[in-house]
């Protein structure tokens, strides 16, 4: 059975760019934010994007603060493909804060929620063979990104507030 879901994500799915976040703090639990974090490596996955018709979430609006932008997508990787590109003393599972850059639309998106019980009833509970990851567009602060791959950092330093002087 995970054979079929690996091989039918590889036809379905784009490859993705899986970042991991690096913290060097506990970060604020009440805004689920980190002041001292960073993005430095950079894994190659497939992934398959489960809302295909376009962006769900709360769209774009005004608020008092200025134009909004909350496009949110939920896109699904194997387990075993997680497990095999990314090394295991980094991560056992995707984590909530890590970002998916999407090469097709040159846009990088941060995870909020991992799902680990997608296919519940239909395979049981034990381990999950997929996750599901449900992501928002990311909002750049004051993270640093240098992966190494220029496609990526020129995202980030499009989108980024702050510049290194």
């Amino acid at each position: 059975m995970e054979d079929i879901i690996v091989e039918s994500i590889q036809i379905m799915g784009h490859n993705v760019y899986y970042i991991p976040r690096e913290s060097f703090d506990e970060g604020d639990m009440v805004f689920g934010e980190y002041s001292k974090s960073s993005f430095n490596s950079e894994y190659l996955i497939e992934a398959y994007l489960s809302n295909v018709t376009g962006h769900e979430g709360q769209g774009d609006f005004f608020s008092k603060f200025g134009l909004e932008i909350r496009d949110s997508s939920n896109f699904i990787i194997s387990r075993r493909s997680f497990v095999r590109h990314l090394p295991t003393t980094m991560r056992h599972r995707p984590q909530e804060g890590d970002l998916i850059y999407v090469p097709v639309f040159h846009k990088m998106f941060e995870i909020k929620f991992v799902e680990q019980e997608l296919m519940f009833h239909s395979l049981g509970k034990r381990l999950p063979y997929v996750y599901e990851m449900r992501c928002e567009a990311f909002r750049f602060s004051e993270e640093e990104i240098d992966t190494g791959v220029s496609e990526i950092d020129d995202v980030a330093a499009e989108n980024s507030y702050t510049v290194k002087l």
